[in-house]
């Protein structure tokens, strides 16, 4: 048996007997240096969740308005009325502008902040 497997099955063993002390099922339980032995040895052979460091950033930036519908009704809103906001705000901003219509990436920041006040409102 391959040496990898043989840890493996020792690991299972060492955890189950934890497992087992947790919820009372031992008799006699273990004493403290059993458990930190045991947890010693499943530090060794099982990575530790706590050093897993997960960053990033994820864009949506090609989504259908089908996709954008079931992302609001999933927050509990009425595709609706959001649509009649952002369209309504869009119409106030090319008023005020003096332009049909806003540039790309002030337009998203408008269509972000309309999607947050119309949550604030519902929250309120």
């Amino acid at each position: 048996m391959a040496d990898r497997w043989r840890k493996r099955i020792e690991a299972a063993n060492v955890m189950a007997r934890l497992l087992k002390h947790y919820a009372g099922e031992l008799d006699p339980p273990m004493d403290q240096g059993q458990i930190n032995i045991g947890l010693r040895l499943l530090d060794k052979v099982m990575p530790s969740l706590k050093s897993v460091d997960v960053s990033g950033r994820i864009e949506h930036t090609h989504m259908t308005r089908l996709e954008l519908e079931g992302r609001l009704v999933a927050m509990g809103r009425d595709p609706n009325e959001v649509w009649q906001s952002l369209e309504k705000r869009h119409t106030i901003q090319g008023l005020t502008n003096g332009s049909d219509k806003a540039s790309d990436s002030e337009s998203t920041a408008h269509d972000t902040q309309a999607i947050d006040n119309a949550e604030e409102s519902d929250a309120a």
